[in-house]
């Protein structure tokens, strides 16, 4: 469970010690389990990348309902060049999956602010 006030974050989830048991009480025995995440949204916007194909990277925004998020790239760091606005998003959901993006083999820097 996660806290009030708690930040975003990916969470890695790892199981073990695992016990599936069948409606008669009978314990199954071909279990297999895999970890996996948790997303936890707090009031801060999470940004997730994704290699979609040799020159595309999908993103993926995690928000909190009810507010606009701006998704913003650069190839250089400032103060050498401004951050130029990919899209601005007006979440209606948890989770908002932008339009593949086509990548060039230079640096590439991401972020995503929450609009105030």
């Amino acid at each position: 469970m996660a806290l009030p006030n708690q930040s975003s974050a990916f969470v890695p989830v790892t199981l073990n010690n695992i016990l599936g048991v069948q409606p008669d009480g009978t314990v199954v025995s071909n279990l297999f389990a895999q970890a996996g995440r948790v997303v936890i949204v707090g009031e801060e916007p999470l940004l997730e990348i994704t290699r979609t194909g040799s020159d595309q990277v999908q993103f993926d925004l995690y928000a909190p309902t009810d507010t606009t998020n701006r998704v913003e790239i650069t190839e250089h760091l400032p103060p050498n060049e401004a951050w130029t606005l990919l899209e601005s998003i007006g979440m209606t959901n948890l989770f908002h999956a932008l339009p593949p993006y086509s990548v060039t083999n230079q640096s590439l820097f991401i972020r995503a602010i929450r609009e105030e």
